[in-house]
């Protein structure tokens, strides 16, 4: 029978001492007093807060929903059909999760408003990119845009977005 092996003791980059492995009787690492949340429900709670504080944030909306609540559209700018089609769709997915979690929130029933989106496909191509931005532009009520997926999109799309205020 074979005896286990012992971690080899490691210099310490700072200081140059020998550091052993970790004491059997040392206190257990403190863990953090937050609650785990999935990836999805983190991206709904963020993208959630953001639409939030961009549609009040926003000068005013249209009373196009049937029970008279005033519609903020969030623009979601990624690739769906060309390029990072995988990463694209679950951004898509993410930000019509966030949107449908934030419409369901009492404190935004409360306030009289409904978040809607409004997709383009940027197809991973900056010039396409930037027409999906100036599509953006023209839509009523967007109110901001999650995306784009690519930095070469997102920084074509920047100078639409920054010459309109968005």
């Amino acid at each position: 029978m074979r005896t286990p092996r012992r971690p080899p003791e490691v210099s310490s980059p700072r200081c140059g001492a020998p550091r052993g492995p970790r004491e059997e009787n040392s206190a257990p690492l403190r863990q953090s007093w937050r609650p785990r949340r999935s990836k999805a429900q983190a991206v709904a709670a963020t993208a959630a807060a953001l639409g939030l504080v961009l549609g009040l944030s926003a000068c005013g909306g249209s009373n196009g929903p049937a029970n008279g609540a005033t519609e903020f559209v969030i623009g979601i700018g990624t690739p769906i059909t060309q390029g990072d089609i995988a990463f694209g769709q679950g951004v898509q997915r993410g930000a019509e999760l966030a949107v449908a979690t934030a419409n369901e929130l009492q404190e935004v029933k409360d306030l009289g408003i409904v978040f809607t989106t409004a997709t383009g496909d940027d197809q991973s191509d900056p010039k396409v990119g930037t027409t999906v931005a100036n599509s953006f532009a023209s839509t009523r009520n967007l109110v901001g845009v999650v995306g784009h997926f690519n930095s070469t999109v997102s920084i074509a799309a920047s100078k639409v977005y920054n010459e309109k205020n968005i």
